[in-house]
């Protein structure tokens, strides 16, 4: 934003632009035959980044750690155990 002059607004839209981007790449390296990497690594990669995003979408998820951040991270992580909790344990959570 300094080294351009650009607003807070604009540079918020070229970083969307770029993540969209990015997952755009890495979603054609998952299907994509002729990768040179393992189907191993390029899925954990995935996993990571997914994890990322859910993170840091909505403000961060480490310097200010609240249940619905806590939350996001159990449903993308260990989504068998979510859907095992009763409704109104995870409903509760949830707000």
């Amino acid at each position: 934003m300094y080294e351009t002059g650009a607003s807070e607004a604009e540079a918020r839209k070229h970083i969307e632009k770029l993540i969209q981007k990015a997952w755009r790449n890495m979603n054609k390296c998952q299907i994509d035959n002729e990768t040179p990497f393992a189907r191993s690594f390029v899925g954990t990669a995935l996993n990571l980044a997914r994890i990322a995003q859910c993170t840091y979408q909505h403000g961060d998820g480490h310097g200010a750690p609240d249940s619905r951040s806590k939350n996001r991270m159990l449903i993308s992580c260990f989504p068998a155990l979510w859907l095992s909790l009763p409704e109104k344990l995870t409903t509760a959570r949830m707000l």
